[in-house]
Formats: structure tokens, sequence, C-alpha cells
């Protein structure tokens, strides 16, 4: 008999490689363009968003609470991480921004972040009663915790905001200055995305929405979109070149032309 293929395992496992990818693709970039930061904090937030891939299938899939609580607080590194890198790539292709915004949400998530590995529980909750066994549509086991939610998990609510006011305030500072399409895939994507995920995570804390929510898919979507807009300039700068390279060939006989006529008229005087 052949083993039962998992349909989580097989989504998370396609959403990471799809994430790892893309990050190798901005790596290239970053070695052969000059080195610019952009590419690498696309890099680094393609490698965070393939992580938290993995970090949810591992949540999903777990049934042991004290083991849950240890992956939950490694779960918020890769988030961590990828929100953060967000941010400054949207503020180095689009400008605009407050920066005040910037430090506030690096603030907020550092100290997130360490207070997650401090408290007993992780930040969200400061007691998991339970593993709640939940089955997907189409039959299969996944887990959710349940317990007394931790006044921390606001603060992470609040710098959620505070990153969707950031990347509109660039969204829209880019759209003013011209930069229509990319304010739309950078700041556009980003902004949708984080927004979807912030209104569904509450539903499926009150148990409305009863399907695992891989939110890593978001993450792909704002990295996909970030890889779009790329390969979208890389080919406008190519067609400019040629644009360029071939006018280049019909300038250049001509001026040859004008050039030898006055080396004979010189030869005559």
């Amino acid at each position: 008999m052949s083993p039962e293929i998992s349909g989580l395992t097989t989504l998370a496992s396609m959403c990471a490689t799809a994430c790892f990818v893309i990050a190798l693709m901005y790596l290239v970039l970053w070695f052969r363009g000059a080195y610019k930061l952009e590419h690498l904090l696309s890099s680094v937030m393609a490698l965070a968003a393939g992580a938290i891939a993995i970090s949810e299938l591992t949540l999903l899939m777990t049934t042991d609470i004290p083991f849950y609580v240890a992956a939950l607080k490694v779960h918020h590194v890769p988030i961590y991480v990828m929100l953060m890198s967000l941010i400054w790539v949207a503020q180095l292709r689009l400008g605009g921004g407050s920066r005040w915004l910037i430090v506030a949400i690096a603030a907020m998530w550092t100290t997130g972040v360490i207070a997650n590995f401090m408290l007993p529980v992780g930040a969200p909750f400061s007691e998991i009663t339970e593993l709640v066994r939940l089955q997907t549509p189409w039959g299969e086991s996944y887990y959710l915790p349940t317990g007394v939610t931790n006044a921390w998990k606001y603060s992470g609510d609040v710098s959620t905001v505070l990153i969707v006011i950031f990347l509109a305030q660039v969204s829209l500072a880019g759209w003013r200055t011209g930069q229509r399409r990319r304010a739309v895939l950078v700041g556009g994507s980003g902004l949708f995305f984080i927004l979807l995920a912030g209104l569904l995570l509450p539903l499926q804390d009150l148990g409305i929405v009863n399907i695992p929510l891989i939110i890593s898919f978001a993450f792909l979507a704002i990295v996909a979109a970030l890889a779009y807009q790329l390969v979208d300039e890389a080919l406008l700068a190519n067609e400019a070149t040629r644009e360029v390279e071939r006018l280049g060939r019909v300038i250049t006989p001509v001026s040859y032309t004008h050039l030898r006529a006055h080396e004979t008229e010189a030869d005559l005087v």
C-alpha cells in the first residue's frame, strides 16, 4: 500500500520551495547588480518566507504542547525577519514613509521577539491548555492551540497596524512621484496580503474560519510580486538598451560618412 500523501505538507513544501527559488534569484542579482542593498534584503525576505512555511507546517502537525511552545517561539523569528526586510525594501524602492514609523515598528517587534523567548509560554499565550484537533475540507487532521491570551499579543497587533500605515505611506508616495506600477506591485501587494492575513487570523482564533491558514502563502505572494516587478523593470531596461544599440547602428554609418566627407574636403584643400 502506498503511503498517504499529506495535502498540508505538499502545500507548505511548494510554498517554501518557491520562496527559496526566488531568494536564490535575488541573491544572484545582488552579486551581479553592484551589490544593491534592496536585492540582498529581498533575498533575505524570501528566505524568511520559506522558513515561515516550514515552521507553520510544524505547528499544524504538532500534538505535544511543550514542543508546540518551543516551535511557536522559533516561528516568530522568520516572521520578524520577513517584516523588517519588507519595510526596508519598500522604503528603498519607493521612498517616502515616516522614519519614526520604521523605528517604532522595529522597536516593537524586537521587544516582542525578545519577550517571546523570555516568557514561559511565549508572547501569544500566557497558557496553552489544549491543542485542538481539526480537519481540513479533504479530511486531513491538523492542530490549533487554545488557552489564555497574553497581553503581549496586542503589542504585535499594534505593530502590524503600524506596518500597514507605513506601506500605505510609501505606496502613496510612489504613486505621487509617478512610480505607479512599482507602487502597486511593491507597496500595494504588501498592504493587501498583510491586511488579508490580519483579518483571517482573528476569524480563525474565534472559530469562524475553520481551515488551516498557511499565512506563508500571503508572504509568498508579496515576494512573488516584488520579483515580478524586478523582472518587469529588467525587461524594460533591456528593451531600452536594445533601442539605444539600434539607434547607434543607424547613427554610426551616417556619422562615419560625414567624417569621411570632411576628410576628403580637407585633402583637396
